[in-house]
């Protein structure tokens, strides 16, 4: 496998005649945020094929094969690699993301914080944008804390407000 780069630039010809031409008649091809997994030459000529994959946190947009074609052309067209695993941006009822951004994508992290009068229940208040654009661990619940019981039928509490219960 060819090391990472940044951008991956090829070139297609028809048949391969040295000096290069300084002009080819297909343009050379820069993928950027992608690693070439076959094929190791800057050049290549017809029906070669190349296979591409994307960097970490990039997924592909289009083909991941390309072939030269008799036109000294790539075919299909150069596919894209893009940053778009992305996670919604979380709505925590009696809570708040203590650094909250427009976009989450993969392998975000976010701190959720409840609100004064709520405890994260069961949970450290620390999640991550998976690859599957989901969070985890799951979206924790801010849950009431420091309520008061109130006499009532048998201790039963009813809560009314944050801290406040009724029975």
């Amino acid at each position: 496998m060819r090391p990472l780069l940044s951008k991956i630039v090829i070139m297609c010809v028809h048949a391969l005649s040295l000096p290069l031409p300084s002009q080819p008649h297909s343009p050379t091809i820069a993928f950027d945020h992608g690693k070439q997994m076959t094929g190791y030459s800057p050049v290549y000529t017809y029906r070669a094929s190349v296979l591409f994959e994307c960097e970490h946190r990039y997924t592909l947009k289009g083909s991941n094969v390309l072939q030269c074609n008799e036109n000294s052309r790539w075919d299909p067209q150069l596919p894209v690699c893009e940053r778009k695993i992305r996670c919604s941006s979380p709505n925590i009822t009696n809570g708040r993301v203590r650094s909250r951004k427009a976009t989450y994508v993969y392998e975000d992290k976010i701190r959720i914080e409840c609100n004064s009068g709520y405890a994260l229940k069961d949970h450290y208040g620390l999640i991550k944008c998976e690859r599957n654009g989901a969070w985890h661990p799951p979206l924790p619940i801010c849950e009431p804390v420091g309520c008061q019981q109130i006499s009532g039928k048998r201790g039963e509490k009813k809560l009314v407000k944050a801290g406040v219960c009724r029975g």
